[in-house]
């Protein structure tokens, strides 16, 4: 896997000997330690975004759920639901926006069989 100098740079920077221009690591450090710091900081952070990601689904999900009992389930796109018009208009562009850069799935099969502009 490749690995850029500039990338792996921060985690041997604690590493290094004054002046740290010179580049020359401390007694007992190692370039094999910057790099395992490295891996762990990659483990850690993708470990935290898969969390991130249900926490976010679920949040989703259940404001999603909470507004279809109160408003109905198409209640994203009627604008008596918004404070102003200018919310309105600019949530709904930015809806279509991400509704024509999506290729998921389930949007062909809403598509195909409805005739709403958004799907619940």
């Amino acid at each position: 896997k490749q690995l850029s100098y500039y990338r792996l740079s921060g985690y041997w920077h604690t590493l290094l000997k004054e002046p740290k221009k010179e580049h020359i690591f401390k007694d007992g450090a190692t370039f094999n330690q910057a790099f395992k710091l490295y891996c762990f900081d990659r483990e850690l952070r993708l470990l935290l975004l898969n969390q991130i990601e249900k926490i976010e689904i679920s949040v989703r999900a259940a404001l999603a759920y909470e507004a279809s009992l109160n408003w109905g389930t198409f209640w994203l796109s009627e604008k008596d639901n918004f404070s102003s018009f200018s919310k309105y208009t600019s949530t709904v562009s930015k809806i279509f926006g991400e509704l024509k850069r999506s290729q998921e799935v389930f949007l062909e099969e809403f598509n195909n069989t409805y005739i709403d502009e958004f799907p619940p």
